[in-house]
């Protein structure tokens, strides 16, 4: 039983971990395009931060519908 528990906790952190992993590798080049483009074209914007930049993706897929590509027929 104590066993089970373990191995459930291990394989909810190493979801935990991939998690993050994938936020930041999504959320940190986001960030830097922003802050390195749309400061310098649009006056006024300030630059954002690692989790502004993560909240701007879960807004922008909120918002904007998955569409697919592939056509079955």
């Amino acid at each position: 039983m104590i066993e089970k528990l373990i191995i459930g906790l291990f394989g909810l952190g190493v979801m935990l971990l991939m998690t993050l992993g994938v936020a930041m590798i999504i959320g940190w080049p986001l960030m830097m395009l922003w802050n390195a483009i749309i400061p310098s074209v649009f006056v006024g914007v300030k630059a954002i931060g690692f989790w502004d930049a993560i909240g701007l993706i879960f807004i922008v897929r909120l918002l904007v519908p998955q569409t697919s590509t592939s056509s079955s027929k």
